[in-house]
């Protein structure tokens, strides 16, 4: 029969190694008569790893969170034992160590962890990215789930920008691959939360250059638009008898930049148009008539400009050989074909004996 722990560590055995190896075990109650048998203020100088990790990130990166929950108990009651917004090496909390877990136990973590000063602000790396947006890039249920968590503890943190000027929302829905989108589309959680983070940015901040690209793609891409219609109608909007209207959004005004063509200067002006509509504006055949003899794809040698597409409807009303033109290579007004080069080439050249060596 084992002997029951007792909380001590062997007189031979390294103190750091053997608490170790209690956080790998998942037993908490053995953690915590370990704790208890040992002086206060040890925790946040005993490190993991080589000196990268704390015994709370630790244990959440590792996914015991039997034991995480219990060093979190800890630090709720006695924050000189156990500080809960204890960076490591990497400038990793355990709240963004819980954030790209697919374990529900990490979910229970984070809510205790917000209980205390857990720091859900902190961000890491060199692209300074936070808890919240670590659980946007993720994406997997557990993940989504704290990410609601962190958006009701205080939206504010939806806010928050990394090192590039992006927001969660840019992680939940501008970073999506094709295959990503057709994959999430499908799960209902992620509809929710993408939703309620939507709402947010209407409700609190909606003039956010995060917020206006985020919808500009839900109203170009039809697979986001016909998913999110539905739902955003839904949302509850203060002082609005309906929610968020995809139909009326995307016709709103948006500032855009479009080129116009000119007869001879092509210049870049910024009008109003529909949010929906981002193609380039080009003017119809007629507001640049073409005259006889005049060449039709490219830039004339007087310096006019003609559009490709103007070319393209030209060369679709007349082929070649017909209309005012008389197209490439004929006579003014639809006078007979010539031969083009090409067709004269492979004439000549089958006519032509080969002078080719034969070794």
């Amino acid at each position: 029969m084992a002997q029951e722990y007792n909380g001590l560590c062997l007189p031979n055995e390294n103190i750091i190694t053997h608490f170790k190896e209690l956080i790998d075990e998942d037993k908490a109650e053995n953690v915590e008569l370990f704790i208890n048998n040992l002086k206060k203020n040890f925790l946040r100088n005993y490190l993991f790893e080589r000196g990268k990790n704390f015994s709370l990130g630790y244990a959440c990166k590792e996914g015991k969170y039997n034991v995480a929950l219990k060093l979190v108990d800890i630090g709720l009651r006695e924050p000189n034992v156990v500080n809960l917004g204890e960076s490591d090496a990497d400038g990793k909390t355990p709240l963004i160590e819980c954030c790209n877990s697919d374990d529900e136990m990490s979910i229970i973590v984070v809510k205790e962890l917000l209980k205390g000063n857990c720091r859900p602000e902190a961000a890491y790396g060199q692209h300074n990215k936070s808890a919240l947006m670590r659980a946007c890039d993720y994406k997997e249920d557990a993940s989504l789930l704290i990410l609601n968590e962190l958006l009701n503890f205080d939206y504010n943190l939806g806010f928050q920008l990394d090192s590039y000027g992006d927001s969660g929302i840019m992680y939940l829905f501008n970073y999506l691959t094709d295959q990503d989108k057709s994959y999430f589309l499908k799960n209902k959680l992620y509809i929710k939360v993408c939703v309620n983070y939507l709402k947010i940015y209407y409700i609190h901040n909606p003039n956010n250059d995060n917020f206006q690209s985020t919808m500009d793609r839900i109203c170009n891409d039809p697979e986001l638009r016909r998913a999110f219609s539905t739902p955003l109608l839904k949302v509850t909007i203060p002082e609005s008898k309906k929610g968020i209207d995809l139909n009326d959004y995307c016709l709103q005004p948006a500032r855009a930049t479009e080129i116009l063509v000119h007869p001879m200067t092509a210049s870049i002006e910024s009008i109003s148009k529909p949010r929906k509509r981002l193609d380039l504006h080009l003017p119809e055949a007629e507001e640049i008539p073409l005259e006889i003899g005049e060449r039709v794809e490219g830039v004339s040698p007087g310096g006019r400009w003609v559009s490709s597409e103007d070319a393209r409807r030209y060369i679709r009303l007349y082929p070649p050989g017909k209309g005012p033109n008389g197209g490439p290579g004929s006579d003014p007004a639809g006078g007979k074909k010539r031969n083009t080069t090409k067709n004269s080439r492979l004439k000549r050249n089958k006519n032509k004996k080969s002078t080719r060596r034969i070794r």
